[in-house]
């Protein structure tokens, strides 16, 4: 009820927002309307509610929504604290992969945040040599895949939102454009992206591009 009230608009209806009439679902919901109409603190507090007081959230959904809190108020020391107390496996999801980069480039370490992407293509390389490990198609991706692709599509959403929020539209579309390319070959999110830039479109009232 609490959400409803909060978000006119119907946003808790959109995928990312699937709440499946869950109270943890709804809390996280809650910090993302007020990270959404920038009451940060709100949003900060609530983030924090939903990892002390849940056990069935993905752990890393309010983590990633606490780092883009601060990450959107350049607080990138504080957000690159929260990556070290985790360690590397915060930055298994592509997503937070890029959050991380950066906040090193926020606080000016270009090598670093450059190694972080040569760490996860040796990685992708040597998968790739191994071969795939079982004979299940492409077009059914794993768990692990079907995970790493809603977190990052989350995040590419959220940021898509704030910077049409910020009138910044082209470069909404080129979040957008990123996360096609980093999913190229999966239709799902083909679809996630076309109909993302869309809405995008839509906001700035081109319509005929909108449809095509």
């Amino acid at each position: 009820k609490k959400v409803v009230e909060l978000d006119p608009e119907q946003t808790w209806c959109e995928y990312r927002f699937n709440l499946n009439w869950s109270s943890e679902s709804a809390m996280l919901m809650r910090a993302r309307i007020a990270h959404i109409q920038r009451r940060y603190d709100d949003a900060l507090r609530l983030c924090s509610d939903c990892i002390d007081n849940s056990d069935k959230l993905n752990p890393f959904a309010p983590i990633e929504e606490i780092i883009s809190i601060h990450m959107e108020r350049e607080e990138y020391i504080r957000a690159l604290q929260i990556f070290s107390a985790f360690g590397p496996l915060l930055t298994e999801l592509p997503s937070l992969r890029r959050m991380y980069s950066r906040c090193l480039l926020g606080v000016g370490q270009i090598e670093a945040a450059a190694q972080i992407y040569e760490n996860a293509r040796k990685k992708d390389e040597s998968k790739a040599e191994k071969g795939p490990v079982s004979s299940q198609s492409s077009a059914e991706p794993t768990a692990v895949v079907k995970d790493e692709i809603a977190a990052a599509s989350a995040s590419t959403t959220l940021e898509a939102e704030l910077l049409c929020d910020s009138g910044e539209y082209d470069k909404a579309i080129e979040t957008w454009q990123k996360l096609l390319l980093t999913y190229p070959d999966n239709l799902s999110v083909t679809a996630e992206v076309a109909l993302g830039a869309a809405k995008v479109y839509a906001r700035q009232e081109h319509y005929d591009k909108a449809i095509a």
